[in-house]
């Protein structure tokens, strides 16, 4: 769900910059600079989360392994 709503969000952006910043000549251009960098943050945003969601499953499941050896 993060991810689908991470995408969605950059989907918004993307058309708020489109309206703001219409393309112009050749090469990159400004309204491409900041599509990219938004798509960067997002990937990282995604991945911060992952990561951070991985911990969690990895913490609880050694407490719990740790738990059931004390019975």
């Amino acid at each position: 769900d993060g991810a689908r709503s991470a995408i969605d969000a950059v989907h918004k952006f993307v058309e708020t910059v489109d309206r703001a910043l219409p393309p112009r000549g050749e090469g990159p251009s400004r309204r491409e600079e900041i599509t990219d960098s938004a798509l960067e943050m997002v990937q990282r945003l995604v991945h911060t989360q992952s990561d951070f969601l991985r911990k969690i499953v990895d913490s609880a499941g050694k407490s719990l392994s740790g738990s059931d050896n004390a019975k």
